[in-house]
């Protein structure tokens, strides 16, 4: 039996419909009803500290495995009832000590703070460890990794910094002006004649909304034309910030994509189906039936979720990316950047780097 499983033990089916049967009702609870769901409260508590005992976890992730195991509800669509339940549960208990604050993964928020030295001697030595070198010299190509959420931006930072990988977040969206316009001017700046093959790992929702961001980006296979089809509009707009330039695109390399999570056998396997919501029915809802369908075994789910008066019935299955936790999304970003390194001229930059930075200290110290 799992740990999650024996926090759950004790808990009664009548608490489970009490916990996650319905929103409460309007008026004030009974004594009864208040000490429930300060029970809920702790078991969310009790959730929140088992996953969190190795790597910190985001809320969302947090809302997802309670409920998963019933202590809340599902919020559909745009709702987020449930998940602030869970969210004030957590607040509660960082604020009384229950729970540590460097368990929870927050969104990523700028903060700058000023940079000050004790005398010139520690501004120099401070200036070794800041040292680096393109680890990816030599290779045929370069990796960037891309994120619809900031939270899981922030879960990532470190390991693409030890790969030397930039990462960016999408933000929930990929706007022209935005992740599309800096995506396509770092390629341009930094990569131009240095690989032949820019790979794009993305992690994002596969639901409506996330797999547009696919589409939009990186290219729909699906599009009438060949540049849409295979490019998207990053690709696109490299090709614009190039020839703004030069008259020439000798040394552009091709950019493609991979999406790592939530991927089609996430959706379909058994460890995430509990987490498992229904497909919205916005503008994208058709297109997401119809690429679903062409994945065997794609799982359904029942919706009550009202079109032109009529029930819908079942559709296909969404899971957020949120799904995936910290361990999982460390080790399943880390295989696929280690997957496109060429080992021998890693290692070369690598010697050739500790070379380098020992003579920099000799000078310094």
């Amino acid at each position: 039996m799992s740990t999650t499983e024996e926090i759950m033990d004790d808990v009664s089916p009548d608490e489970l419909d009490l916990w996650a049967g319905g929103h409460r009702k309007i008026g004030k609870p009974s004594n009864a009803e208040i000490e429930s769901y300060d029970r809920r409260d702790a078991k969310i508590v009790e959730i929140a500290t088992h996953c969190t005992a190795s790597y910190s976890q985001t809320i969302r992730h947090i809302y997802y495995l309670c409920s998963g195991l019933g202590l809340v509800g599902k919020d559909h669509g745009k709702e987020s009832y449930w998940y602030d339940m869970v969210k004030f549960a957590i607040g509660v208990a960082r604020w009384n000590g229950t729970l540590a604050w460097h368990r929870i993964a927050d969104d990523s928020r700028p903060f700058n703070t000023p940079a000050y030295w004790d005398d010139d001697r520690s501004f120099l030595e401070s200036a070794v460890p800041a040292f680096a070198m393109d680890k990816w010299k030599g290779q045929s190509k370069r990796v960037i990794v891309c994120v619809e959420k900031d939270a899981i931006m922030g879960m990532l930072s470190g390991l693409c910094r030890r790969y030397h990988v930039p990462i960016m977040s999408f933000h929930g969206q990929a706007s022209d002006g935005g992740a599309i316009y800096t995506l396509a001017k770092y390629i341009k700046d930094n990569w131009i004649g240095k690989c032949d093959l820019v790979w794009c790992l993305y992690l994002g929702d596969y639901d409506t909304c996330g797999c547009l961001i696919d589409r939009v980006a990186f290219g729909d296979p699906k599009a009438p034309t060949e540049s849409d089809a295979y490019s998207g509009k990053l690709m696109q707009l490299l090709y614009k910030l190039v020839l703004e330039d030069c008259d020439s695109l000798a040394g552009m390399p091709t950019v493609m994509y991979e999406r790592i999570g939530i991927t089609p056998y996430d959706v379909k396997h058994s460890l995430y189906e509990r987490y498992l919501l229904e497909a919205n029915n916005d503008s994208n809802f058709d297109r997401y039936v119809e690429d679903t369908n062409e994945i065997e075994g794609f799982p359904m789910v029942w919706s009550d979720t009202k079109v032109k008066g009529k029930a819908r019935g079942l559709v296909p299955a969404t899971l957020g990316v949120d799904a995936l936790d910290h361990v999982e999304l460390i080790e399943r970003t880390k295989q696929a950047i280690k997957d496109e390194i060429d080992l021998e001229a890693w290692k070369a930059q690598m010697d050739n780097y500790k070379t380098e930075r020992g003579k920099l200290r000799k000078l310094l110290l």
